[in-house]
């Protein structure tokens, strides 16, 4: 047995020896620019930001039932005792918001209510039914009351959402008042509350300035507002500051970036994204900054491909209020009139729930789509801000980004707490994650994340003082093995009907006999069949509304397929097939509504329409056609092109349906 004085004799050898030799590998590896052991496992093993950023709700309204049943199973940073800071039936009392009338008296209060009631009878997924206030004086009264209380309590929402209606209607319109305390349920929300359990989500994230879309969109992109708390007229309110992609290509040139859009705003006078160089201004200063610009379909084309870039910004399509009216569109913004009541899929009330649900599933379909790729991606889902939705968390103080002053507020708090997704294989299930400073996450910590991501010194951020004291997520990577378990089926949600048709959703079409368009194999005859059969088919070129008139490719829509393959025609009275084009230009369709004959009518989830061309009778002869179903016998599941002077053209047409 060795004496003690052995024992403390081969210790100091080994600290003799070892330790040397661990300093000089060390010593190595960092002259040779191998710094693992400084990164962080996202800055390992994540090669593909992803960021979506929705519009307009609050955490409660969309996430505070999400562990109404159960807990979480992991708590980020480690060793935190905060409960999930979402909603039970143990607090609602508390949190009941009151409607005043003119004099005082409270004519009835309302707590946090589970699920929407007010759309229970409406085919329709949108409540509220009318868009909330959103602006700082509004946003100001939600908050504090409006007494003009300095205490956060968080009752203000109902009195507040109350000045949409007189005084003498707030009896009768109850339930339309007190809709602005409604959340939605996993029921009703499978994709977004699904995403949210099976990856991360933190439930300490608050807008950036209490106010609406524009300011908050600039601390997302610039790390400041300038000063500014109004949206001021869409496409007119500009930003001069440098924004991430600035940093980006000055500091990490490598770092390849885009910012995939939808449809226009308005081709009038905004021909292109929200996010970009007409309202981002320092972005111009970017070498072929519209290079970076893609649309919407290029996006998943690349996902699929597993060659999306290191970092891509997803811009969706916009929903303009109901609250917006066309003399005031034609007051401040007369160019914009034609925007009055379009519906998107940001999620902004009040437009379909639904149609954000599919958008989530659709880009989660596509980035998984390509298990390589995935297994190096995380997927972000932000909200801009809560568009004057209850949420019961009081915003805490916070640090002025810069000295800009426009409006008098010192930008020394946060906006009302939104919600912020973290989805990827590296992340365990049912995790929450918080900030691990004195600062919780706010719409700067997508900034501060993405600059450490790429390992640019902090001393070269320079995009101010909320930038820099923000903390990172990037702790939400956890997993050195990607996750192989199944992924998050996002089945169980269906389109509305009535919900209008664009260019790239996924489709199905329907002949009177109920029967779908299928494919027997590609490049050869399409065929119909039944409804576990049925191709799942889009609209294309490009993005937009599909109206009565429009011009269209049918693409098969298989992320599984390398190739696009195109419904094309052999002649009048020849099948259809599905065919790469390599030979001959592709077939367009015109596509026209069956009941509503008129040009700029939109195509809507669950309407009949024609699908007409024009093939040659022969070589002199061209005439119009319709797609129809095959009415012989040795052919009776076939699809071919008949003359609409047959007899049975009239019957020619088909139900077109969204795709869950």
């Amino acid at each position: 047995m060795k004496t003690e004085i052995e024992k403390n004799y081969a210790k100091k050898w080994v600290r003799r020896l070892f330790v040397p030799m661990l300093i000089m590998s060390f010593e190595v590896s960092r002259l040779h620019g191998d710094d693992t052991l400084e990164k962080s496992l996202m800055q390992q093993e994540i090669e593909h930001v992803v960021v979506l950023v929705l519009e307009n709700r609050s955490f409660d309204n969309v996430l505070g039932w999400l562990y109404n049943e159960d807990s979480p199973l992991h708590i980020l940073p480690s060793g935190s005792t905060l409960p999930f800071q979402g909603l039970s039936s143990k607090m609602l009392t508390a949190y009941a918001n009151p409607l005043k009338d003119s004099k005082g008296k409270i004519l009835y209060s309302s707590p946090p209510i589970q699920g929407t009631p007010s759309v229970k009878k409406s085919k329709l997924m949108n409540s509220p039914g009318t868009d909330p206030h959103e602006t700082f004086d509004h946003v100001t009264d939600q908050i504090f009351g409006c007494e003009g209380g300095t205490e956060a309590s968080m009752l203000g929402f109902v009195q507040n959402f109350a000045t949409h209606w007189n005084e003498a209607d707030w009896i009768k319109n109850r339930s339309e008042i007190c809709a602005v305390m409604e959340s939605y349920t996993a029921q009703q929300l499978p994709v977004l509350q699904g995403l949210a359990r099976h990856y991360a989500v933190s439930d300490l994230w608050f807008s950036s300035v209490p106010t609406q879309t524009n300011p908050n969109r600039a601390f997302l992109a610039c790390g400041t507002s300038e000063g500014q708390t109004v949206n001021g007229c869409l496409g007119k309110s500009t930003f001069c500051s440098d924004t991430i992609w600035n940093r980006l290509a000055a500091e990490s040139p490598d770092t390849s970036w885009a910012i995939f859009w939808q449809a226009d705003m308005t081709p009038e006078i905004f021909p292109g994204p929200l996010t970009g160089p007409q309202t981002f201004q320092a972005m111009n200063r970017i070498p072929d900054v519209d290079q970076h610009f893609q649309r919407f379909d290029v996006f998943h084309e690349l996902a699929r491909k597993g060659e999306l870039p290191h970092f891509s910004f997803i811009e969706p399509q916009w929903t303009i209020s109901d609250s917006v009216r066309l003399e005031q569109l034609q007051k401040n913004c007369p160019n914009f009139k034609f925007l009055a009541g379009i519906q998107g899929n940001d999620l902004h009330p009040p437009g379909d729930v639904r149609t954000a649900e599919n958008l989530l599933a659709n880009i989660y379909t596509s980035l998984i789509a390509n298990t390589e790729a995935w297994n190096k991606t995380l997927f972000v889902v932000l909200f801009d801000e809560h568009g004057g939705l209850f949420d019961h968390i009081s915003p805490p103080a916070s640090i002025a980004p810069d000295s800009c002053d426009q409006c008098g507020f010192a930008f020394d708090r946060y906006g009302v707490r939104t919600p912020a997704l973290f989805i990827s294989p590296r992340i365990k299930e049912k995790t929450v994650v918080r900030s691990d400073s004195s600062y919780p996450f706010d719409h700067t910590s997508l900034i501060a994340t993405l600059l450490k991501w790429k390992q640019i010194d902090q001393a070269q951020w320079n995009m101010g003082a909320r930038v820099s004291a923000a903390p990172t997520f990037e702790a939400v990577i956890t997993e050195l093995v990607p996750r192989i378990d199944p992924m998050i089926t996002l089945a169980g949600f269906a389109p509305s009907q009535g919900q209008t048709v664009n260019m790239g959703d996924s489709i199905s079409l329907k002949d009177p006999k109920g029967n779908y368009l299928t494919v027997s194999c590609l490049e050869h005859y399409a065929t119909v069949g039944s409804e576990k059969e049925r191709a799942a088919l889009q609209f294309c070129p490009g993005m937009g509304k599909i109206t009565h008139g429009s011009f269209v490719l049918l693409k098969l829509n298989d992320p599984s397929l390398c190739d696009e393959y195109i419904l094309d025609s052999a002649s009048l009275i020849g099948d259809c097939y599905y065919t790469k084009n390599t030979h001959k230009p592709c077939q367009w369709w015109t596509i026209k509504s069956v009941d509503h004959p008129y040009l700029g009518y939109e195509i809507k989830n669950g309407d009949r329409v024609y699908l007409e061309c024009h093939v040659y009778l022969d070589l002199l002869t061209y005439v119009p056609a319709r797609l129809a179903t095959c009415h012989s016998w040795f052919m009776g599941k076939a699809v071919t092109t008949r003359a609409i002077t047959d007899d049975h053209a009239d019957a020619a047409y088909w139900t077109v349906e969204i795709k869950p």
